[in-house]
């Protein structure tokens, strides 16, 4: 079995103390501290969303066999600065 890789795009604003994460694919939303507790907590949050937890039926599901292996955010440097 090949795996497949999906783009899932995540805004991404600072505030004055922590950083706000809005996916722009599913109706996810959370924050962290920094970008490191950012990206564990959205993790997090579309593991639940996807698996059907918290979530009023609509929607994508993990199928069988699929996982969420990693989230890698980028950022451009101008929405960083404070």
């Amino acid at each position: 079995m090949q795996d497949i890789t999906t783009t899932i795009r995540i805004r991404v604003v600072k505030d004055e103390d922590q950083y706000l994460g809005e996916c722009l694919d599913y109706p996810v939303m959370t924050h962290g501290r920094n970008l490191e507790e950012l990206a564990e907590n959205m993790e997090r949050a579309l593991r639940l969303f996807l698996s059907g937890e918290g979530r009023d039926g609509d929607g994508d599901e993990l199928g069988e066999g699929e996982s969420i292996m990693a989230i890698r955010i980028e950022l451009p440097a101008r929405e960083l600065d404070g």
